[in-house]
């Protein structure tokens, strides 16, 4: 304790002086005394007095002890520091105060009298739940916190009076802590640890015993049930067992009895186990192992029921394999020394219904029998038969005749069946048959079925013909036909040759004609309207028939039929000056019949697209066509003669080339050859440089005597005179205002454009006038104008702005 130095007063002699050594003494403990101590005051008889404080706060004391020397510590005082202000007092006369003060030292909580050691109460296991016991405290704390551990460790949230160790804590050491707290009574928080417990093994609840489910028959498969159980295990062990034997004969969830276990019972004991908790098992109710049931269908009887004939049974698949026997039945009674897998048909069996028993043992099951459907009553076989013979030409479009010979007996009533290639040809059940295009290549024969009443039903099938040729011809040679009496109204087809010609005629005059300078196959559709038919070169004429069963991708010089003999798709090929080819809608060769056509003597690269609507596609001196692919190469910047697909073989853009007298070009929106498909086209009789735009929006492009067609630059070095061709203002003809050197003759062709489109509409009207003395063609070529293009003018010649 620190004590100051007083200071006397003074009152006429008398002096009240502090002793030197005045401090504060006693143990700063809540419920002890402290009091201001020391040597004796000067006088003896001074009246000492006291103010004391806590933590700079003046206590109120109880009255009859203020000023007291003396001062009992009470739970609010409890870190403060004490301080005291003494003075004395003697004979009137009262000393300078003295203050005193316990700084640092301030008022520490008292301790309990009684702290025993927490217990656990229980046995700790995983899953059981036990409590801290804090024992009797003096005085009784009113609060107790706690603290669960595992091996000393605190675990996260056990902070109650109660603990459920968890699978983790088997094996370890749990303590609790308990704190014992009484703050307003001025105690000290006190914690005692309980002495450690090792942590057992859970227990398993099961309040559902296992259970086998199934049926307990040899060969039958049973399920384990594992039961009900708390907690849930982690994991089971089973154990099947027989007769109660030590060793269980399986380990599985499921097992099948075998014939060794028939008879005995059957007991299932699953084992429970878990993180922390020990090993429980429970044995189910017991079973008794029955006999096996086979699972085995009807046998099935083969063969005819024909006196002289085998019949053969097939017993099926049994499961498991048995052992079988076979018992024949004659309408249901067994027949004597029939124990086998076939039987013979007996005269005696004449009338009657054949079946067959069969039955199946083995060890462990029941035996079981299983009889077969009836037979049709036994009949009779005819003593003799003849196979058919067909009669008739071999080729598409012809007619076939079967004939047959007497059986013996006599049959009662036969049926046919016409066969391709040995398949049953449907609706042909008649005695003739009409070749069709489905047959040609094929083979084809014919199957009599006789019957009659107690007779075995009986099929002979006849020889096979040749493979089936193509229609037979109706015309060979050249010459006048009459429509009607020599060739029937109908299509037919041609190999042609380069001479070949054909003509109809009906009452009119003429109808229609074909094919011209065509090679290949060629096709006429006569109309029974006709008169006559006309044939010069064309060898023969055959009906036109189909006979091919899909449709090709590809196609030489000749005619086609579309969807039968030519997919429809875009082609494209090589052409030559002498290619031409059509589109039709029929094989009238009438004017009305063609949809489009091409090329005209267009050398290069051509397309054709074909219709699924269109009829027949007509070919000739243009090689072979094949189904356009897109290139996966990018589109080219020029194009020499031939066809070019926009945007995949040759890009959009304006091109020039130095046309000749046979420049032609066209810009098409398809490939249809029709008059509808042309955007544009140009030049006219044009010689010189020649321009055309082909737009992103063009389908295909054609040329033929231009040479080659390069883009043209978007600037150039532009002329300031110009004669034959075509002229992009700015870059190959400067704007202004031109002339002719001489009046020109009446070819002459001049006109200003807006584009290169090859369309009427890019002329434009007006700016060219003849000087009225000299006759000389004048125009006013404006930078706003597209372009100009001249044709046996002369030359134009810049002669101002």
């Amino acid at each position: 304790m620190s004590s100051l130095t007083a200071t006397a007063a003074f009152a006429d002699d008398i002096v009240v002086t502090a002793p030197a050594d005045l401090s504060i003494s006693g143990d700063l403990k809540v419920g002890s005394t402290v009091s201001v101590a020391g040597s004796a005051w000067t006088p003896d008889t001074t009246d000492v007095h006291v103010v004391w404080s806590a933590g700079g706060t003046v206590v109120d004391e109880p009255a009859g002890q203020e000023g007291d020397l003396d001062l009992t510590l009470l739970p609010g005082m409890v870190g403060k520091v004490i301080s005291a202000d003494v003075t004395g007092t003697a004979d009137g006369v009262t000393s300078d105060p003295v203050s005193l003060t316990t700084d640092p030292a301030v008022v520490q909580p008292r301790d309990f009298a009684l702290s025993p050691t927490p217990t656990i109460s229980g046995a700790p296991a995983v899953g059981v739940q036990v409590s801290a016991v804090p024992g009797e405290w003096s005085p009784q704390a009113p609060d107790f916190s706690y603290q669960w551990s595992i091996d000393g460790a605190a675990i996260a949230d056990a902070t109650t009076a109660t603990y459920t160790p968890v699978p983790a804590d088997q094996g370890h050491a749990l303590t609790v802590a308990v704190t014992a707290s009484d703050a307003a009574d001025g105690y000290a928080d006190t914690t005692r640890e309980s002495v450690p417990v090792t942590v057992g093994a859970g227990t398993f609840a099961n309040t559902k015993a296992p259970a086998i489910t199934g049926a307990a028959r040899v060969g039958s498969k049973l399920t384990a049930q594992t039961g009900t159980w708390a907690p849930s295990p982690t994991a089971y062990a089973y154990a099947w067992k027989v007769a109660g034997a030590a060793t269980p004969v399986s380990t599985a969830a499921t097992f099948t009895p075998t014939a060794a276990q028939l008879g005995k019972v059957l007991t299932l004991t699953v084992t429970a186990s878990g993180l922390g908790y020990a090993d429980l098992a429970k044995t189910s109710a017991p079973v008794t192992v029955l006999a096996g049931v086979f699972a085995a269908p009807a046998p099935k009887i083969s063969g005819s029921a024909v006196i002289g004939r085998t019949l053969t049974v097939n017993a099926g698949t049994w499961t498991p394999v048995a052992t079988k026997t076979y018992r024949w039945l004659r309408n249901g009674v067994t027949i004597a020394g029939a124990t086998g897998t076939t039987y013979r048909v007996a005269a005696v069996d004449y009338g009657k219904k054949i079946s067959v028993v069969v039955t199946g043992k083995t060890a462990g099951y029941t035996t079981l029998s299983k009889p077969s459907a009836p037979t049709a009553p036994v009949v009779k076989p005819f003593a003799r038969t003849t196979a058919p013979t067909i009669t008739g030409t071999v080729r598409v479009l012809s007619t076939l005749t079967a004939h047959r010979t007497a059986w013996s007996p006599l049959v009662s009533s036969y049926t046919w069946q016409w066969k391709r290639n040995g398949v049953a040809i449907s609706g042909a059940t008649g005695a003739t048959y009409k070749l069709v295009a489905a047959d040609y290549g094929k083979k084809i024969t014919v199957t009599l079925t006789g019957k009659r009443a107690g007779y075995a039903n009986t099929t002979r099938t006849s020889a096979a013909t040749l493979a089936v040729g193509a229609p037979a011809p109706v015309i060979t040679r050249s010459g006048t036909y009459r429509v009607g009496t020599q060739i029937k109204p109908g299509t037919y087809a041609a190999t042609s040759g380069a001479n070949c010609y054909w003509e109809r005629d009906n009452a009119s005059g003429y109808v229609g004609s074909g094919p011209a300078n065509d090679r290949g196959r060629t096709i006429v559709t006569i109309a029974p309207t006709d008169k006559t038919f006309d044939t010069e070169g064309c060898g023969s004429w055959a009906p036109f028939v189909v006979l091919t069963t899909h449709p090709a991708t590809s196609a030489g010089d000749g005619m086609y039929a579309i969807g039968s003999q030519l997919s429809a798709g875009t082609y494209t090929t090589t052409s030559s000056a002498t290619c031409m080819w059509s589109r039709l809608k029929d094989a009238t060769g009438s004017d009305e019949s063609e949809l489009g056509y091409g090329p005209m003597n267009e050398a290069g690269r051509t397309f054709v697209t074909i219709s699924p609507t269109d009829k027949f596609f007509a070919t000739s001196g243009c090689g072979t066509w094949t189904r356009f692919v897109q290139p996966t190469s990018p589109p080219a910047s020029s194009a020499g003669a031939g066809m070019y697909a926009i945007g995949t073989q040759l890009s959009a853009g304006t091109y020039t080339a130095t046309s000749s007298a046979t420049c032609m070009w066209s810009r098409l929106k398809d490939a249809s050859g029709s008059e509808g498909s042309e955007l544009g086209f140009g030049p006219v009789n044009q010689k010189g440089p020649t321009i055309v735009t082909i737009a992103p929006t063009d389908r295909f492009f054609g040329s033929s005597g231009c040479g080659t067609w390069t883009l043209m630059p978007a600037t150039g070095t532009p002329a300031t005179s110009a004669g034959d061709g075509a002229y992009a203002t700015g870059v190959t003809l400067q704007a202004g205002h031109y002339e002719t050197s001489t009046a020109p003759s009446v070819m002459c062709m001049a006109v200003i454009l807006s584009g290169f489109d090859g369309t009427w509409d890019e002329m434009l009207q007006g700016g060219i006038t003849p000087d009225p003395v000299t006759r000389k063609l004048q125009l006013n070529l404006l930078p706003t104008d597209k372009g100009f293009m001249t044709s046996g003018c002369g030359t134009w010649t810049r002669v101002g702005p």
